[in-house]
């Protein structure tokens, strides 16, 4: 055990840790542009008040007796919208007082800056409405999929056009998922792209010289002269996927700790709307992603593990650490976070889609970990077959 912490504390230098926290913390500042300064913030969705306030009223679901209770809470919400629109001189100028004034204004005279400064405005409530209108209307569709309203319906393979026609069913007596009117578009960014990206760059960083150190301190020869030596690959390799797992946990940490408190932990036992095959919930979905982001994490730390023992110097290894970041920490990652866990459809030239099944995205991640860890048990077989 004191090898395998030696080389835990040859891992953990506090130069990589500095260089990890400052790009870890740029890439943060970079992705916080997707889900921080537009999503994230109540001003671009739903706000989170009027959302539990509907969970309290309604629970997670709003059946056909509960409409009254929707109908007034969008009616309070665009009273409030009208008081915005009262203060806005461009709005007083063209005699819009109300929401349904802005709607019949912008339609009638094409003059879409009213509009465009209420929903980019960060003191209005237009989104808030406009979603919660956008749920009104999903709630008195009786027939999502077979009255005709979704045109890829006949895309999609005949067990899957039973398990959407099943969720309608379930809709149609339970009522339609209150989760339909919060934009949920922004957690599978957040856990399902950049989370990734970010646990990969982090891996690549901190074991990337692991290994390439014993080579230029020539212990390598050291090490292979003996069999007890030999071992000490194994103990090195223990300790790479070690730390790659505490700077994962890390990671999804503070990623978990920042989503949490936006006010969505409110809503993580509610069941998630649209084609949901497994019956999750918000929570368990959201589990799904960190799982995933996990396993990309490990999958990248057994490549960089596999390369660092396979390079002589650091500045081919910084070279090799980058072109590993663009394709496993953002090529692969950004088109992972493309398919959904639940199946999905995909463009596939001209007007036709092809349906992906929900275990594609478990088998893609799943041959990428198995490359990078199998890269390294051949290592560790080749060396201990090595002639001395």
């Amino acid at each position: 055990m004191s090898l395998f912490w030696q080389e835990m504390k040859k891992i953990w230098r506090p130069g990589i840790l500095t260089a990890i926290l400052v790009l870890s913390g740029m890439l943060y500042y970079v992705q916080s542009f997707d889900y921080v300064e537009r999503m994230m913030n109540e001003e671009y969705i739903i706000s989170f008040s009027v959302l539990e306030e509907l969970l309290q009223l309604c629970g997670p679901a709003v059946d056909r007796s509960e409409w009254p209770v929707l109908q007034k809470v969008i009616d309070r919400e665009k009273k409030i919208f009208a008081g915005y629109l009262a203060e806005n001189p461009d709005a007083a100028a063209a005699g819009v007082t109300t929401w349904e004034e802005l709607e019949a204004y912008t339609k009638e005279s094409g003059d879409w800056s009213l509009e465009r400064w209420a929903s980019r405005s960060k003191t209005t409530n237009w989104y808030t409405v406009s979603r919660l209108e956008g749920f009104q209307e999903f709630c008195k569709k009786v027939n999502v999929w077979s009255g005709g309203e979704d045109w890829t319906f006949e895309f999609y393979p005949p067990q899957w056009q039973q398990r959407l026609m099943e969720l309608e069913a379930r809709w149609a007596e339970e009522g339609k998922p209150l989760l339909y009117a919060l934009d949920t578009d922004y957690l599978t960014l957040y856990f399902g792209s950049h989370l990734p990206m970010t646990n990969v760059l982090c891996v690549i960083l901190l074991l990337s010289p692991a290994l390439v150190r014993d080579r230029l301190r020539r212990m390598r020869s050291l090490q292979w002269s003996s069999r007890r030596g030999r071992k000490v690959l194994r103990t090195q390799l223990a300790a790479g996927f070690a730390s790659a797992g505490g700077m994962i946990a890390a990671n999804t940490a503070v990623y978990t700790a920042i989503m949490l408190s936006t006010g969505v932990r409110r809503f993580l036992d509610c069941p998630i709307s649209g084609q949901n095959w497994f019956g999750w919930t918000l929570g368990q979905y959201v589990l799904c992603l960190i799982a995933l982001a996990a396993l990309m994490g490990l999958a990248a730390a057994g490549l960089t593990l596999f390369l660092s023992c396979h390079t002589g110097n650091y500045a081919a290894m910084l070279f090799k650490a980058i072109l590993l970041h663009l394709a496993v920490g953002w090529w692969f990652t950004s088109e992972m976070s493309q398919l959904s866990p639940f199946g999905a459809l995909r463009p596939w030239g001209g007007s036709g889609f092809i349906f992906v099944p929900p275990a594609a995205v478990y088998v893609c991640v799943g041959v990428l970990l198995a490359a990078g860890w199998g890269l390294c048990l051949w290592t560790c077989v080749r060396q201990r077959r090595r002639e001395l």
